[in-house]
């Protein structure tokens, strides 16, 4: 069977499981004791960047945990850009971020609500903190560097997104915001009992609006179903590129579809499963990339392209649909 090419350009790479946070929707530390957390070994890191250099990825994004909690940080961001490629950081906390600074592409904050939500969520100050960081980030920073948002499908985003962007904009100058869905996998499995779809419905809406009054960049990245959106919301969402473009590996080098269900394809440093062969010819990526696990109704759906008919790793299955979980259902 032949198939389509499908080009990695794009990688998370998880590089530490330490975080001074508990979030309970957490995929990687929530479940884990002080114990059993560790850090990724800074030459199997240096390694995995070869391996995405020498297979043309362009773009790493460093997650966790929180990988500022990495002793190796700095030394690591400096070799991945010295390979060319353009590193991003997804810190709860960017306590290295002067460190970092000279070599990254993109510093990232996940926000879980306004000032006092957040920090009940995470230690108190922690808002006030961070905030301050990007601050200093932004007042030296090269035009190309950029600040991004991450948010997430909450219940206290269902009232609030709107709110939460506009006291962030008010202080820090941001590039754009990105908001993804929780699956239910790792501390999400237990804690968080998704959204229902008018809850979605709502987020949606207030994406719209954070687009035309505050006219920031701000995108959904994990594909919803668009047969369920209203015409004039479809295009906040689109199909998403987990499986197609982008991918995440782990600090000891296996390589997932998806940074949320991390379900393994291979070792990208087994010479037997080279990175590139890996991404074009796995059976698991194939059946995803063609759709077959979709309903009939889905697959012939003129939006399929668009949308992919949603995101299978938060309907909670990678061999299901999202329109199996149809209208009253949790997402």
């Amino acid at each position: 069977m032949t198939t389509k090419q499908h080009n990695l350009k794009q990688v998370a790479l998880g590089i530490t499981t330490y975080c001074s946070h508990r979030c309970p929707f957490c995929y990687e530390t929530a479940s884990l004791e002080l114990k059993d957390r560790c850090h990724g070994d800074i030459a199997t890191l240096k390694q995995i960047a070869d391996q995405l250099h020498d297979a043309g990825v362009w773009s790493v994004e460093l997650v966790g945990g929180d990988p500022s909690d990495h002793p190796e940080l700095v030394q690591l961001v400096k070799y991945m850009s010295e390979l060319k490629l353009e590193v991003g950081i997804l810190s709860n906390t960017h306590k290295q971020w002067q460190g970092v600074a000279p070599y990254v592409s993109s510093l990232e904050w996940t926000v879980h609500g306004i000032p006092s939500y957040h920090d009940a969520r995470t230690w108190r100050g922690t808002y006030r903190q961070v905030l301050e960081r990007l601050q200093a980030f932004a007042h030296d920073k090269r035009p190309e560097q950029r600040i991004g948002i991450t948010l997430n499908f909450t219940p206290a985003m269902v009232e609030s997104l709107y709110e939460t962007v506009r006291g962030l904009n008010d202080e820090l100058p941001i590039d754009y915001i990105q908001i993804q869905r929780i699956g239910p996998y790792g501390g999400a499995a237990k804690s968080f009992q998704g959204l229902r779809l008018d809850e979605i419905l709502t987020i949606f809406r207030q994406v719209q609006r954070v687009d035309q009054q505050l006219n920031i960049e701000i995108e959904v990245v994990d594909s919803f179903p668009m047969c369920l959106l209203p015409v004039e919301l479809r295009k906040y969402t689109a199909r998403c590129d987990w499986g197609y473009g982008t991918a995440y590996i782990d600090m000891y080098s296996n390589l997932s579809r998806c940074a949320v269900n991390q379900i393994p394809l291979g070792n990208i440093l087994d010479p037997e499963t080279p990175l590139k062969q890996l991404w074009e010819q796995h059976s698991s990526l194939i059946r995803f990339r063609e759709k077959d696990y979709l309903s009939l109704k889905c697959r012939q759906c003129e939006l399929l392209d668009k949308c992919g008919g949603g995101c299978p790793s938060s309907c909670g299955n990678c061999e299901l649909s999202c329109d199996a979980l149809i209208v009253g259902a949790r997402y």
